[in-house]
């Protein structure tokens, strides 16, 4: 980022740029018991969000007011003197830009899934899912992980207008279900007698990709083989959930005793392996011989 951002200045094209630079949310590593990426919590929904447009923002400001993701387009058409789209369900957030402490009503709306849904206002946030179930928690304290659920109290009552005042943000209908084509039931093949062998040690052979985030429910419990020549090997495979249901689902990177840590999985001869590797800086990667060593 700082790069290009010295490429801006240098070209003169700084004055004239609108900069906008967000990321993905963030991952539950044990924090509410949870190890999920997805949930309606302060910590999965937080992201960074940082916007400079010439001529208006100011180094160093910051807008305490919740705002979400979909701010950022009707943001930019407004900034680039752009008709404003009748159909889009967010508000540009130039006058936020222009003043800080601008009256701002709308608080952040975050959906998981259909039926559930929080509501993040400056001072509050609330959460209801589609089993009725409500959780409120107080953002003005000192709960940052949202371990106070306001609602779980004996003075919940105490909180009936907080409440009341965030289901009006709640949105009014639930986008319709997608209605998934049915696939015709596979015929059965049948299948030659397999001889198992039992593994008594790590198998040798040099690992391949899994290609496109393909995974198989035969998953074998060995000690990995080291990939030949690291890292230029292992930086090619797919990082990927074991569970099938999950293929798709990349596995992140997490902090442990001074190491950024990665599990990924490759296939070999005998089905698709565990691996491991750690970093101290995320550039400069270790293998390791064991998948939680």
């Amino acid at each position: 980022v700082g790069q290009l951002l010295d490429q801006l200045d240098a070209t003169g094209r700084a004055e004239n740029t609108i900069i906008v630079l967000w990321s993905d949310h963030g991952y539950h590593l044990g924090d509410k018991e949870s190890v999920v990426k997805f949930t309606l919590w302060e910590k999965s929904s937080h992201v960074p969000f940082i916007i400079v447009a010439p001529g208006i923002t100011k180094p160093g400001t910051r807008i305490k007011a919740p705002v979400g993701l979909v701010n950022i387009y009707p943001t930019l058409l407004d900034l680039a003197g752009l008709p404003a789209k009748p159909d889009v369900d967010s508000q540009s957030l130039v006058p936020l830009l222009k003043d800080p402490k601008a009256k701002w009503a709308p608080p952040a709306i975050i959906n998981q899934g259909r039926g559930n849904h929080a509501v993040r206002s400056r001072d509050w946030r609330y959460i209801r899912y589609k089993d009725g179930t409500e959780e409120l928690y107080d953002c003005k304290t000192d709960d940052p992980w949202n371990h106070t659920n306001l609602l779980a109290g004996k003075d919940k009552e105490n909180y009936a207008a907080v409440v009341s005042e965030h289901k009006k943000w709640l949105p009014a209908t639930e986008a319709p279900a997608r209605d998934w084509p049915k696939k015709a039931p596979a015929k059965k093949r049948k299948k030659a007698p397999v001889k198992k062998k039992k593994i008594t040690q790590a198998n040798t052979s040099k690992p391949s990709p899994v290609e496109g985030g393909g995974t198989s429910s035969e998953f074998i419990p060995e000690t990995p083989a080291m990939p030949e020549n690291p890292p230029k090997t292992w930086l090619t495979y797919h990082l990927a959930h074991p569970a099938p249901e999950f293929a798709l689902d990349p596995n992140p990177a997490f902090f442990w005793k001074g190491r950024y840590h990665l599990h990924y999985i490759y296939k070999n001869q005998s089905g698709h392996v565990f691996a491991h590797v750690s970093s101290e800086d995320m550039v400069h990667w270790e293998w390791h011989p064991t998948v939680l060593g």
